[in-house]
C-alpha cells in the first residue's frame, strides 16, 4: 500500500527534470507546490509495451488535461537522464516533462518503490494528481490481486479533473495545392504529434465550399473538434496558449 494518502503533503526529494532541453536539479516540493500537476511513473523497461502505451496516452490526452485544470504533466521514472532523454526522443513525446528519481528517494518516500527482476531500485506504475502541493488522487496501474499493468491511469485521471471531459481534440485542416502557410499548418501538427485530417480544396471541396464552412478564402482553415479556430497565426497561438509542442 502507499505511504501517502490522500490529502497528505507531498514527500519533499530531490530529483532531476528536464524541460526545454536541459536537466536541472531541482526538489519535488518545488515542483509540486503550486497548481495542478500530474505525475506518470513508469516501472523499467521504460521500452516495455506498458509504459509506453501509458507515456502516449498522457501525450494523447495532453491538451485535455490541461483544458480540465493541470499545469504540468510529467513522466517519472527511477532511471538515468540519457535513457529517459533516448527514450523520450524515440516515443516523439513532446508535451511532457520528464523527472528522472535516479536515486528512488521520491518513489521510496511515495511508499511505491519495488525492485526489479535484476534486483534494481524500480517505482511501481501509478499516476499521481497533485493540487497546490497535497495528494489529491493516486491511481496504481497493477490491478487488483498482482496482475498485469492497466494503462488507464490518464483517462482515470482526466475524469477526476473533469468527468464531463471527452478525449482528444480532433483537429481538421482546409486547405491549397502549393500553399505554403497550409504547409506549415501540416508541419506544426505533426511536430507536436497531433493527428489531422486534411480537406484540400479543389480536390476534396470547392472555393464555395471553404468560404461557406470558415467564412475565409485564405488556407490554411483549422478546426480543433468541430470549431473553426481560424489561420496558421491562429494555430500558431492556440499551441502557445496550450503549451503544446515546446519539446525538451
Amino acid at each position: 500500500m502507499p505511504a501517502i494518502r490522500a490529502g497528505e503533503p507531498v514527500p519533499t526529494a530531490q530529483w532531476l527534470r528536464r524541460r526545454r532541453g536541459h536537466w536541472q536539479h531541482e526538489s519535488s516540493r518545488d515542483y509540486l507546490q503550486a497548481g495542478c500537476r500530474i505525475i506518470c511513473a513508469l516501472p523499467a523497461p521504460l521500452h516495455g509495451a506498458s509504459p509506453t502505451a501509458r507515456a502516449l496516452r498522457y501525450e494523447e490526452l495532453q491538451i485535455s488535461l490541461r483544458t480540465a485544470g493541470a499545469t504540468h504533466i510529467a513522466c517519472l521514472a527511477v532511471s538515468d537522464t540519457p535513457t529517459m532523454a533516448r527514450w523520450a526522443r524515440q516515443l516523439g513525446l513532446q508535451g511532457l516533462d520528464l523527472i528522472a528519481d535516479r536515486d528512488g528517494a521520491f518513489t521510496r518516500a511515495m511508499g511505491m518503490a519495488s525492485m526489479t527482476a535484476g534486483g534494481h531500485l524500480d517505482t511501481c506504475g501509478y499516476g499521481l494528481l497533485v493540487q497546490e502541493g497535497y495528494i489529491a488522487g493516486l491511481f496504481p496501474t497493477e490491478a487488483a490481486g498482482g496482475g498485469p499493468e492497466d494503462a488507464d491511469d490518464a483517462d482515470r485521471l482526466l475524469r477526476r479533473l473533469n468527468p464531463m471531459a471527452s478525449g482528444p481534440e480532433l483537429y481538421g485542416l482546409l486547405t491549397r495545392r502549393g500553399c505554403r502557410h497550409s504547409a506549415r499548418a501540416r508541419r506544426r501538427l505533426r511536430h507536436c504529434g497531433l493527428r489531422y485530417v486534411e480537406i484540400m480544396v479543389g480536390r476534396d471541396i470547392s472555393e464555395r465550399a471553404l468560404r461557406a464552412l470558415s467564412a475565409a478564402d485564405e488556407t490554411p482553415q483549422v478546426f480543433v473538434s468541430g470549431t473553426l479556430l481560424g489561420d496558421l497565426q491562429a494555430l500558431e497561438a492556440y499551441l502557445r496558449e496550450q503549451r503544446i509542442g515546446q519539446g525538451y
